[in-house]
């Protein structure tokens, strides 16, 4: 995995000490905690010269090293626990929480990490077992860096329909997650690879999520019913799979029209002569 240019973790830095900040950075690549040692003790370094380094091990998963720094004062911003995310390392986020991580502190537009660990069962059982909040943002038409923390968004059940198992969904459940504003069964619709994502809709329908209801919470996003989210993602598998299960395809929403007339416009034979046969 490729590391960041530090410039863009940090434009305070000046120019022309960014050789030293890459052979820190190689330096906790190597995993040598003798050679780290040696640089950061050799004169007083800045919370962002540790906090360099502190990335450039986590992306290695080096355990000893990314403990070394956080005693050392390395600094927790935003960009470290998305790096801890990147690697799904467990070890790493145990030694961000001891010292003094907040689990549910905001890393990008108002969003935990939680959502980006979903696809990792271990990880999100261990979240949710630390005080992870299930959505603790606004919706996306409210965000703002100002905001304070909510819990109305859906952000997590959406994810969680579209890249993770249905164990992961029904543990967000159990723990509180909000379905009000959520679009689970759009969002496993459109996304993933052609069947990949049937069996979390077949349990998404099971669990009683409406096959033709509409994505109208998204406001200002809206494309219609999960039919027209398949149609969207050209997967004839899901399609199929959603009409069996009685999706409507000439249920009219919006602006695009009915999923028949998106098919249409989209010029996708093969789909239009699927639908033609549920009139």
């Amino acid at each position: 995995m490729s590391l960041p240019d530090p410039k863009y973790l940090h434009p305070s830095i000046p120019p022309w000490t960014m050789e030293l900040y890459r052979q820190f950075e190689q330096a906790c690549q190597s995993g040598v905690l003798a050679n780290v040692a040696e640089l950061v003790d050799t004169e007083p370094r800045s919370p962002e010269y540790l906090t360099q380094g502190l990335c450039a091990a986590i992306f290695k998963n080096n355990v000893q090293i990314v403990e070394f720094l956080l005693n050392k004062g390395a600094a927790i911003d935003r960009g470290v626990p998305m790096a801890a995310a990147q690697v799904k390392s467990l070890p790493i986020f145990r030694l961000l929480l001891e010292h003094g991580w907040d689990i549910n502190a905001s890393v990008i537009a108002n969003r935990t990490v939680l959502p980006s660990i979903l696809d990792d069962e271990q990880l999100v059982r261990w979240f949710l077992e630390h005080g992870a909040q299930i959505d603790p943002a606004p919706p996306s038409s409210e965000l703002s860096y100002g905001n304070a923390l909510t819990t109305t968004s859906s952000v997590c059940l959406d994810i969680a329909a579209s890249t993770s198992s249905t164990a992961v969904f029904d543990l967000l459940l159990e723990h509180g997650a909000i379905k009000a504003n959520s679009i689970p069964l759009h969002s496993a619709a459109g996304t993933g690879m052609d069947e990949e994502r049937i069996p979390m809709m077949a349990h998404l329908i099971e669990a009683g999520y409406d096959v033709n209801a509409t994505d109208e919470v998204k406001k200002n996003r809206t494309i219609g019913t999960p039919l027209h989210y398949a149609i969207r993602a050209q997967s004839l598998a899901k399609v199929k799979f959603l009409l069996e299960r009685g999706a409507d395809p000439h249920k009219p929403v919006g602006l695009a029209g009915s999923p028949f007339k998106m098919a249409e416009r989209m010029g996708t034979d093969q789909f239009v002569s699927l639908l033609k046969q549920y009139p």
